[in-house]
């Protein structure tokens, strides 16, 4: 369906050039408003979007509202990730951790390994906030499992395969932040080093920029010289984008840099040229941040100036943490000139935030344990309905007889067989087998030993099965054969071969006077011709056709 490829492309574009997601957005939610579905989705994205740009309680309202609508459906999965980020960046850690960690159940009972993923970074968010070093490590190092599992996994589309490079390299950036925050500067700049890697591999600028800017703050910490030239990069690439937080980023970087070098010159003029950035574009936070680095390098009536006009600003917003460092530093300038009155009035203002700020990290730990003692009962009978479900999906995707896979997912199995074909321009084969006279077996064996010559046969197709193909039973002596990445006489000797290890197989176990062989038939995927993957299975049935008519235990195969 169109709307599906252009969803793909509005997730591929949202990190890369979100004002293109933004106009294909637009073209989703205009074309799908008489489908709720596709209509819901496109609310999504218009959440997501809302989110990127910093409107977290309109983001929360949207979401919200589609979550109370699709609460049990996939769509609901991908509305609690998003949520648990708006409500974190509000502060609300635990209905954050809430969402999360229903995401991560959900998860873990289906066996969705990239909702897993989600929830298990959502929770290492929340940990981090909560400055839980050890927690949100940990599940960080699970979410860098789950990611690179996902990461090599074969993946339908170049789109996906992106999508999953770009989670893991900001999976391995994380890590790199976290390393950095413990001290353990080699691990932080190995991790570092592979997310620029893999950022720079599917092209995405964003995720690079912010792997080399964690790269940067880590190489501060050992090799400030290093660390000039990656801020330097950084510096180019954002200016390229453009992006202008990451151009204040890297301006900062660079000062941090050259004061490491003792080079307060060179150090002030990058604080500068980033503080007019952020006052430019309305950057608060980076803006802020950039006046505490200023004051280490002006002069002490300099520095009080910029400090004070950073005060009055951080008043506009949510910045408690940096309003307490700047009441702080403005409390040790004004000592040091000897003004003790005001350096006393700045302290009490500090004190007075910083226990405000204990306040509020104790409350929202609390209402964390809270929200994991509410959803341990939960999570005890999900257990139960997961071992329960998976014993489901074993058994509705698996022929009870055989254990090998059912029609129903072979039909799952050769669609995306035939899909990844047609997107990485690579070969397909499907073979259809049929057992010779098996009427005749079940009249004269009776048709219990016709149910074990089906059990052993399959293990003998199991067994000569080529890398990464699958069989499957078909239907009653029928069985198909899925063989990627394989050129039609190579598919054809393959199968030959195969007839001739059935027709040699030492049945004896099962009766001394049986023998048995098989007729098959191959068809090829055609590129220049659109037809499905039903039509090439059909394709292949139709030259097991023709095998049976040829005489039997033989390989039919079309001639182009």
């Amino acid at each position: 369906m169109a709307w599906a490829a252009l969803e793909e492309e509005i997730g591929h574009l949202l990190e890369r050039d979100p004002l293109q997601a933004r106009s294909k957005l637009v073209l989703l939610l205009a074309d799908s408003r008489h489908d709720p579905h596709w209509r819901a989705r496109g609310l999504l994205w218009c959440a997501r979007l809302h989110y990127a740009a910093g409107r977290y309680s309109r983001t929360e309202r949207l979401l919200v509202t589609l979550l109370e609508q699709y609460s049990d459906a996939d769509l609901g999965d991908e509305v609690r990730e998003v949520l648990g980020y708006a409500l974190q960046s509000q502060g609300r850690l635990g209905a954050a951790l809430g969402q999360f960690q229903v995401l991560l159940e959900r998860g873990n009972l289906v066996g969705h390994e990239a909702q897993r993923a989600a929830g298990v970074e959502g929770l290492a968010v929340v940990y981090h906030y909560l400055e839980d070093r050890a927690a949100s490590l940990e599940y960080q190092l699970q979410a860098l499992e789950l990611r690179r599992a996902l990461h090599q996994a074969v993946t339908p589309t170049r789109l996906a395969a992106l999508r999953a490079t770009d989670k893991l390299a900001m999976c391995l950036s994380n890590l790199s932040a976290d390393y950095d925050k413990l001290g353990d500067f080699e691990l932080a700049t190995r991790f570092a080093h592979s997310a620029l890697e893999l950022a720079r591999s599917s092209h995405n600028a964003r995720v690079e920029l912010v792997a080399l800017n964690n790269l940067g703050e880590t190489l501060l910490n050992t090799q400030p010289s290093e660390a000039l030239g990656v801020f330097q990069s950084l510096l180019e690439r954002a200016e390229q984008l453009p992006s202008p937080k990451r151009v204040v980023w890297a301006h900062t970087g660079l000062g941090k840099g050259h004061l490491a070098l003792s080079q307060p010159h060179h150090a002030l003029e990058h604080f500068r040229q980033a503080l007019e950035l952020s006052v430019q574009h309305s950057l608060l936070s980076e803006q802020l941040e950039t006046r505490l680095s200023m004051a280490t390098v002006q002069t002490p009536q300099d520095a009080l100036e910029n400090l004070l006009e950073g005060l009055s600003q951080s008043q506009t917003g949510p910045f408690e943490a940096l309003e307490a460092q700047l009441e702080q530093r403005l409390s040790q300038i004004l000592e040091g000139l000897g003004h003790f009155q005001e350096a006393f009035k700045h302290l009490k203002r500090f004190v007075a935030l910083k226990e405000a700020r204990d306040r509020q990290r104790s409350q929202q730990q609390a209402e964390v344990l809270a929200v994991r003692f509410a959803t341990e009962t939960y999570r005890r009978d999900a257990l139960e309905w997961r071992e329960q479900s998976q014993n489901l999906a074993q058994e509705m995707r698996y022929d009870p007889l055989t254990r090998l896979p059912n029609r129903r997912w072979l039909d799952e199995i050769l669609e995306a067989a035939y899909q990844s074909a047609l997107e990485w321009n690579t070969t397909l084969c499907v073979a259809v087998l049929d057992i010779d006279f098996f009427k005749q077996v079940n009249d004269q064996f009776t048709h219990t030993l016709g149910d074990g010559v089906l059990r052993e046969l399959s293990r003998v197709l199991e067994r000569f099965l080529p890398k990464g193909a699958t069989v499957a039973r078909y239907g009653g002596e029928e069985f198909v054969m899925v063989l990627p990445n394989q050129e039609l006489l190579e598919a054809v000797g393959h199968v030959q071969r195969l007839l001739r290890e059935v027709e040699q197989h030492d049945w004896a176990a099962l009766n001394p006077d049986l023998t048995l062989t098989l007729s098959a038939g191959l068809a090829e995927l055609y590129f220049d011709l659109p037809e499905g993957a039903r039509a090439l299975l059909a394709r292949a049935d139709a030259q097991l056709f023709e095998a049976k008519r040829q005489g039997r235990n033989r390989v039919s195969w079309e001639v182009g």
